[in-house]
């Protein structure tokens, strides 16, 4: 038989509740101290990434709480800083790497996918042209990955989340102290009593507004 005609634009692509980001093991030097994990932030060009590489109507993300949650809206994102390579270079030269100068080789892991070697290919271009640090690309299978992701054995991982309901709390409570999804070695004992308070909270403006703050404080620091 014939093939028929695909009709005229029939994909229709609409945003979900997901982020795609990079995890950063604090426990691994250089990624202990803040400066270097800000550069590295800094130094990315998100919109090269969904404009040359996803290519799918991806939004650069600034916050790990994606858009889409009616009573987050309210807030001002709690965003990261804004791609600025010459902070970038300022931010890891106070680090004491300045071009990259002395800076441990760093290392990112993802598990196997072409879309992800991808992103990390060109993640790995704008840290040498950006910062001058020099930066490997290991892929694992899935399970390997993961075992290896849990036990930080990793310096720079690729991570995704999908949000399980419609709340800011199925994306931040991840990163409280010991939380299960948090293996990052990141801890912040006001961050988690945010987190705690947000939880327990029955008024929707105040619980938002505590979810807003923990949100700041983990664009400052991660």
């Amino acid at each position: 038989p014939e093939l028929m005609a695909r009709p005229q634009g029939d994909f229709r692509p609409a945003p979900f509740l997901a982020t795609y980001y990079y995890l950063l093991n604090v426990n691994r030097p250089p990624l202990d101290d803040e400066r270097v994990r800000r550069a590295l932030g800094l130094a990315l060009d998100k919109r090269e990434i969904v404009e040359t590489v996803t290519r799918a109507g991806q939004k650069p993300a600034r916050s790990y709480v994606p858009a889409g949650i009616s009573d987050y809206v309210d807030y001002t994102p709690a965003l990261c800083g804004a791609y600025d390579p010459e902070q970038a270079k300022r931010l890891l030269a106070e680090a004491g790497y300045p071009g990259g100068r002395g800076m441990p080789k760093l290392e990112i892991l993802y598990n196997t996918s072409e879309a992800h070697k991808a992103i990390a290919e060109l993640i790995q271009s704008q840290w040498k042209r950006t910062l001058g640090v020099d930066v490997g690309l290991t892929n694992q299978e899935w399970s390997a990955y993961l075992v290896a992701t849990r036990k930080q054995e990793y310096q720079v991982g690729r991570a995704a989340w999908i949000g399980d309901y419609v709340d800011p709390n199925t994306f931040l409570d991840m990163w409280v102290t010991g939380g299960t999804h948090n293996y990052t070695g990141w801890s912040n004992r006001e961050y988690d009593r945010l987190i705690e308070a947000a939880q327990q909270e029955q008024d929707t403006e105040e619980r938002m507004a505590l979810f807003h703050r923990a949100e700041r404080i983990l664009m400052d620091e991660m």
